[in-house]
């Protein structure tokens, strides 16, 4: 938990900086954390509750969604086959 607490601040840390959560459709576990985590932060308005969301290049996804962040993933690089596919879309 600790590797994961310290890459999803790193990320926190580039996006507050950068600004990319800023203009796009994303989710996390709640906007009151990235607030928190990225004072910054100006993408409140895009924030949609949902276990991952990929748009525009980006992927996101909340602290308890690891299936669901990999199927986004498997779909974006497209390797996924149609029955894996299938499987992971019943998720």
């Amino acid at each position: 938990m600790e590797y994961f607490e310290k890459y999803s601040g790193f990320l926190l840390y580039i996006y507050r900086n950068k600004g990319y959560l800023d203009h796009i459709i994303h989710t996390g576990n709640s906007t009151a954390h990235l607030i928190e985590a990225a004072p910054d932060y100006k993408g409140k308005e895009h924030f949609i509750e949902k276990q991952a969301v990929s748009t525009e290049g980006f992927i996101t996804a909340n602290g308890t969604a690891a299936v669901e962040f990999s199927r986004e993933i498997l779909k974006y690089l497209d390797i996924a086959t149609k029955s894996i596919g299938r499987m992971v879309s019943n998720i």
